[in-house]
């Protein structure tokens, strides 16, 4: 799965543990069916010995396929026979949950004495009842029987494997880095049953004895180094992280409590030697064991170390760290704080976050409200610093780590002896330790460090004037740059200046010459009216002549009715001869004003246009004056100019001819309005004229009337 599948070791282990168990059962009673048959005496140390045959044919083929996983030097620290037992069991292998079982059947019991006192159910019923809980009390007691005896085969099986799964040519810091890096780490955090199963494991290889392998310096190691695997998990990893944590203090603090507890588990324990021989050889000597003391003093120094991993995870202000530290912090509350000046400083910790995160983010205001509600609730079971560990105590057992010559790392004797002294206020606020490491080293070592150290000055000299070199050229690079740029953005304005300009004054003359243009078909207009009044004028005097001659007998009240229109039309042909004059003197002076403008926008032009404007005009005057190379009389030369002048006045006069009839042309659609106008303006004369004839001839035929009639 991991070579072809490309998945990682812990999800292909989790996906292939069921099937490995299952196939280790089930070579397991093929044995016992054999031994049953041999009628052989089925013995718990007979079963325990084929359970182990069963589990090894199931595994090697496992084991050396595993080799291939990591690189080879790996299997230097740890052996791939432990690698395989860690993944290929489970809590269920390693663990018997009495209490949880214990706490079933008294549920059990307590139902059955309820049956026996309620009286209302039928007897019948009561004898069903009563019989199911038994059986149920009796399948839980299997189970707990069944599980004790895996377990203790499972046990059987690691203590005769144990010996061998730490070479002892690797020293216990590696191996314990190794088994942390590979198993640990990975496993704690995937599922929470996988979590409490590592720090059974970690119990398990202590209880066993196992050799090259130091319990104090695996839990130092798990609880220095939170900040870093804390920053890297989920909110769901972070809470089995905290879980797995829980445990591994919950069997600290159990240590810690009881000395007789401690001596009988752990006095003469390999794991709590404070003296890590690389050799593996047993020391008898008491001296090298850490006493009951000394070990107060180190679960005092573990406290301190998660409170300022803690402490340092929540002044970061980064997200992920606030939020997974307040979730592994619920998740240790039993067993941590303990100490009451270390409860404070973390409780004003997380109330300085609960106010500053209360309006920007809700959920860590509720996970710090949460945490802040629990710990107050504990703080009355906190213990005081003095009670905790004796402060008298400044040292603790020195843990020295010696390599014997026969060893393949071997070099000279080395120690290296941790020494952590408490300096504490009881105010809680500032609280501070010294960890003194004091390493012998020989004089040739100090002075090669001090070679290295004046080589080290003389490099990093010669980095920084490198360095200030390409800084100056790079900033005398950048301020050239700028001042090109700054030219360049010059000449662009003056170039954008100079355009709009030209563009204002382009428009500027499109806007005159349409006003020019509407003046013009304004004239042409009036013009036009002007010519109709006239014909109007004409009909009305012909009409009137014609009128005269017909109506010379007519009554007096029929021959002043033609003066009288005469007499109304007057004082109209006034008022249209005074508004066209008055257009005509107003276009002249619009036409002297938009000159004079021109006049003073060409004196207000700038000085290059005024000057491209001078060099046109000479150009022009030199196309149209070349004169002669050959000396000439002043009369020929007077003679010519004289010709020149009377040419000009006749371009002159001819432009002039042509800008007059250009005035009087209108334009096509000012013509076509100008004849649909003339023409309705005949249709009126004709009608005029028609009734003008009918008048008369009536007027004609009432005379005649009037003379046939015989006189009274």
């Amino acid at each position: 799965m991991v070579q072809e599948y490309h998945l990682t070791p812990d999800s292909a282990f989790f996906l292939y543990r069921p099937m490995c168990q299952h196939a280790i059962m089930s070579k397991f009673d093929e044995l016992r069916k054999v031994d049953r048959s041999l009628k052989q005496s089925s013995s718990t140390s007979l079963k325990t010995q084929r359970f182990v045959e069963a589990s090894e044919s199931v595994l090697e083929p496992l084991v050396e396929d595993v080799k291939s996983l990591h690189h080879i030097k790996v299997w230097d620290d740890i052996s791939p026979q432990f690698y395989v037992s860690f993944w290929t069991l489970s809590m269920y292998d390693l663990d018997v949950p009495h209490a949880s079982y214990e706490k079933e059947i008294n549920k059990v019991k307590m139902n059955m004495a309820s049956l026996e006192d309620n009286k209302d159910m039928v007897s019948a019923k009561r004898k069903k009842e009563s019989e199911r809980y038994q059986i149920l009390m009796d399948k839980l007691k299997d189970e707990v029987k069944k599980q004790q005896d895996h377990c203790n085969r499972v046990m059987a099986r690691l203590k005769q494997q144990c010996q061998g799964w730490f070479p002892k040519r690797s020293t216990k810091n590696e191996t314990i880095t190794q088994f942390l890096q590979l198993c640990i780490f990975p496993r704690c955090c995937f599922t929470a049953s996988d979590a409490m199963y590592c720090a059974k494991f970690v119990l398990v290889i202590h209880n066993l004895k196992t050799e090259n392998f130091s319990t104090l310096l695996c839990y130092d190691r798990v609880f220095s180094e939170i900040t870093y695997t804390l920053t890297s998990c989920t909110e769901s990893e972070a809470s089995r992280y905290g879980r797995f944590l829980c445990c591994m203090l919950s069997q600290v603090i159990k240590w810690h409590s009881d000395k007789s507890v401690y001596e009988k588990e752990c006095g003469d324990f390999p794991g709590f030697v404070t003296v890590l021989r690389a050799s593996g050889a047993e020391s008898s000597n008491k001296a090298d064991q850490l006493d009951f003391e000394n070990f107060r003093h180190v679960c005092h120094k573990w406290q301190y170390k998660l409170t300022k991993a803690v402490v340092a995870c929540l002044e970061s202000k980064d997200y992920t760290q606030i939020r997974n530290t307040l979730i592994l912090l619920t998740k240790i509350l039993p067993y941590f704080p303990l100490v009451e000046n270390l409860g404070n400083v973390l409780e004003k910790r997380v109330d300085k976050i609960r106010v500053e995160e209360k309006e920007k983010r809700p959920d860590i205001y509720a996970l710090a409200m949460g945490y802040s509600g629990q710990l107050k609730a504990r703080k009355p079971s906190m213990i005081p610093e003095a009670k905790f560990h004796t402060k008298e105590a400044k040292a603790s057992a020195p843990i020295n780590v010696k390599k014997e010559p026969g060893t393949a790392d071997a070099t000279d004797s080395e120690q290296v002896q941790v020494k952590t002294e408490p300096d504490v206020r009881v105010n809680g606020e500032n609280i501070e330790k010294k960890e003194r490491i004091s390493s012998s080293s020989s004089k040739s070592d100090l002075h090669h460090s001090k070679k290295t150290d004046q080589s080290s000055k003389s490099m990093n000299k010669d980095k920084e004037s490198k360095e200030d070199k390409i800084e100056s050229k790079s900033r005398k690079i950048k301020e050239e740059k700028n001042h090109r740029s700054s030219k360049s953005h010059r000449e662009e304005k003056e170039k954008g200046h100079s355009i709009k300009i030209k563009e204002e004054n382009g428009r500027e003359e499109k806007t005159k010459s349409k006003k020019d243009k509407e003046d013009r078909r304004e004239e042409s207009k009036r013009d036009g009216k002007s010519k109709g009044d006239e014909k109007e004028q004409r009909a009305s005097s012909e009409t009137s002549s014609s009128s005269s001659q017909g109506s010379a007998n007519v009554p007096i009240r029929q021959e002043l009715s033609p003066v009288r229109d005469e007499s109304e039309r007057e004082p109209k042909r006034r008022k249209m001869e005074g508004s066209a004059s008055s257009t005509v003197s107003k276009n002249r002076e619009r036409k002297d004003k938009d000159r004079g403008q021109r006049n003073e926008k060409k004196r207000e032009m700038p000085d290059i246009e005024r000057e491209d404007h001078e060099v046109k005009r000479h150009k022009e005057e030199e196309s149209g004056t070349k004169f002669s190379k050959s000396p000439r009389n002043n009369e020929e030369i007077g003679k010519e100019r004289k010709s020149k002048g009377s040419k000009s006045s006749q371009d002159g006069e001819r432009k002039r001819s042509k800008e007059k009839k250009s005035d009087e042309k209108p334009s096509r659609k000012e013509s076509k309005e100008d004849g649909r106008k003339e023409h309705r303006e005949d249709g009126k004369e004709n009608k005029r004229e028609k009734k003008s004839k009918k008048d008369k001839e009536d007027s004609i035929d009432g005379l005649q009337k009037h003379r046939s009639k015989p006189s009274p």
